[in-house]
């Protein structure tokens, strides 16, 4: 597998395989995935100015802890792994790395570890993903009827409509994974008008963006016992608002409750790839990834 190699004048960590190439970032008040395209393709993936699979707040029930950017970290290079370790502080008590690597030729995996230092009550690592403007995003939910008591999963292009213009839009996992968003972890954007609404039950933790452009593909996925939430912006009718100008899918991670001296493990892969129209692949690497055919 390619290695990641430190470019000393950017400070980014460089990686070119046969299906892409990009740049990570480990130091400073942002990390993560600094630039990625797929080969033979003139514009990014994600927004020139913003970042991909970058860790932006940690939730507990009733608290808002607060931006992961600003905890210390440092960043550790190995081979095609970056290994970036946010340090415990006296407002998040808990450790966490986050191992970056390139493996495979069109996948990048986000291995994170969690070391409590204390009990926190339903925990959630939010991880933002920010995309170039010619990508629409897309969701596996829970969708439709088939039968009475079946429900037919599909994936649900996320667009502007009155109903969620001015919204960002959360797919939960079950229903206490819905109920996250009104347990006073978002109270300080709840005092007025919620800048968030609840839309069907994920099928999987499975999302990416599409380009009609292109025909490439940008997904992210992870298991669904390691993500409760997947969050999104939509793809706008006309104009670029407030929320469509963001262009992002949001998952959050964890989900359950740690206790003190607990650690947890999770991996999300993001995968990039030529799908023309037709989405099957897609499904097809998520059973790959996880060992579960959808």
């Amino acid at each position: 597998m390619a290695e990641l190699a430190l470019n000393g004048e950017s400070g980014l960590y460089e990686f070119a395989t046969e299906e892409m190439t990009g740049a990570l970032e480990g130091t400073g008040f942002y990390h993560g995935v600094r630039e990625v395209r797929r080969r033979g393709d003139t514009i990014s993936i994600n927004r020139p100015d913003l970042f991909l699979l970058n860790f932006y707040r940690a939730f507990v029930v009733g608290e808002d802890m607060g931006y992961l950017r600003k905890l210390e970290h440092v960043a550790e290079l190995e081979g095609n792994r970056l290994t970036v370790t946010m340090k415990p502080s006296d407002w998040h008590h808990a450790e966490v790395r986050a191992v970056y690597e390139v493996s495979d030729p069109a996948a990048i995996d986000l291995h994170v570890t969690v070391r409590a230092m204390a009990d926190f009550p339903y925990y959630n690592l939010y991880l933002s993903s920010y995309f170039n403007r010619p990508y629409d995003p897309f969701v596996y939910v829970h969708r439709a009827m088939e039968h009475e008591s079946i429900k037919a999963p599909g994936f649900l292009h996320v667009e502007e409509n009155d109903f969620v213009r001015g919204y960002y839009i959360s797919f939960p996992r079950d229903l206490r994974a819905g109920m996250a968003r009104y347990d006073g972890r978002w109270a300080c954007q709840l005092n007025g008008p919620s800048v968030g609404i609840t839309g069907p039950y994920l099928a999987a933790p499975l999302a990416f963006m599409f380009s009609k452009i292109t025909e490439t593909a940008c997904v992210l996925m992870a298991r669904p016992d390691e993500c409760d939430s997947i969050h999104a912006t939509y793809a706008p009718d006309e104009v670029w608002d407030g929320v469509s100008a963001h262009n992002a899918i949001y998952m959050t991670l964890v989900g359950k409750d740690l206790a003190e001296g607990e650690e947890w493990n999770g991996t999300v892969r993001m995968e990039v790839m030529k799908v023309g129209h037709g989405f099957r692949k897609i499904l097809e690497r998520y059973g790959e990834f996880t060992g579960e055919e959808l």
